[in-house]
């Protein structure tokens, strides 16, 4: 009784230690064109009950008024945290407006933000602690709740149960995909990855190959920390599930278009593990690659190819992608449209 005690108290005192020892973490708050929503990302941001913590926005040459709110806001901020804006004189793309602003953060933590979503005030508070108690690994990320454009709770949990296809396909384990509207990083691990030419929109499909690639440890909580936010503009989520035809077949090809960017960006990722001798995680990454490339190019091939791709695909989920869209864009958003009606 005495071991379990004493083991007890002094889990607690560490936790304690921690918590008094306030590692300096920085929030990076990425935006472009986000004037709609900036003021309610960024309230949430100087509100959160960590003290330590500086926050960094980084635009990615709006056209709209976003830096001019930004700026406002900041200026009328009478609170603790230090406050920075980066104004990129060009569009840098997501991935790479991610990777140069966490080179101007001072924190051992970086804590990302959509500039469209809303962290909970407690959110950084919780994943320090989860991080400082874990040995700080390379990324820990949190559940998320859905939000509309009105920031009205649309779901509960953004929990995917299904491990992610690219630490399948490429390193042969069964993992979620990070959250990249929920993830932050150890300072260490973002500056160890290579760097990209080109622009990319998914800094968290970049980081979540590359957490992989270095073996760094991965922390989930499952607690919803973030408000996810479901709208039109959005490049990972589109929105309502309600919609016509026209604005349906536009968003089949807007993702059609997101796949081709991350093919090229796999394409990138496979000549650096190329050049680290990693020939096979090279190859498999060239192949996962392929993946996305088939699905952006997809719409523009005939039947007799549609077939073939079909008949010789080895990854599951691409084949009942194929299947569903067998007969076109057309014929799945119709199809598409009928089961929501379905289900409503």
């Amino acid at each position: 009784m005495f071991l379990c005690f004493s083991r007890r108290y002094f889990l607690n005192f560490r936790v304690i230690e921690m918590l008094n020892n306030e590692p300096p973490v920085t929030f990076l708050m990425l935006s472009f064109n986000s004037r709609d929503y900036i003021k309610s990302a960024l309230n949430s941001a100087f509100e959160q009950s960590y003290d330590n913590l500086e926050i960094i926005v980084s635009d990615d040459c709006s056209t709209d008024d976003t830096c001019e709110i930004v700026k406002r806001m900041f200026g009328d901020y009478a609170g603790n945290k230090k406050c920075s804006l980066i104004e990129n004189s060009k569009n840098k793309c997501t991935l790479n407006n991610f990777i140069s602003a966490t080179e101007s953060a001072s924190g051992e933590l970086i804590v990302v933000s959509a500039a469209d979503d809303i962290s909970k005030s407690d959110r950084v508070s919780e994943i320090v602690k989860q991080w400082s108690f874990s040995g700080r690994p390379g990324v820990v990320y949190s559940d998320c709740e859905i939000i509309d454009e009105s920031g009205v709770v649309v779901s509960g949990s953004f929990l995917n149960q299904s491990p992610g296809s690219m630490a399948q396909n490429i390193f042969g384990v069964k993992r979620n995909d990070i959250l990249g509207c929920s993830a932050a990083y150890s300072a260490e691990f973002v500056r160890q990855v290579p760097r990209i030419v080109g622009r990319y929109l998914f800094e968290d499909s970049f980081m979540n190959f590359m957490s992989h690639y270095y073996h760094v440890n991965v922390i989930f909580i499952g607690v919803p920390l973030v408000g996810y936010r479901a709208h039109s503009a959005s490049v990972s989520n589109s929105g309502s599930s309600w919609l016509n035809f026209n604005d349906e077949k536009k968003n089949q090809l807007k993702a059609a278009e997101y796949d081709c960017n991350k093919s090229d960006m796999y394409t990138k990722i496979a000549a650096i593990a190329e050049s680290d001798g990693e020939i096979e995680i090279a190859r498999k990454t060239l192949g996962h690659s392929d993946l996305f490339k088939i699905k952006s190019e997809w719409y523009s091939y005939g039947l007799a190819r549609r077939f073939l791709l079909l008949s010789k695909s080895k990854y599951g989920s691409l084949r009942k992608w194929m299947i569903a869209r067998f007969f076109g864009l057309n014929f799945f958003v119709v199809l598409k449209l009928a089961m929501n009606y379905v289900r409503r």
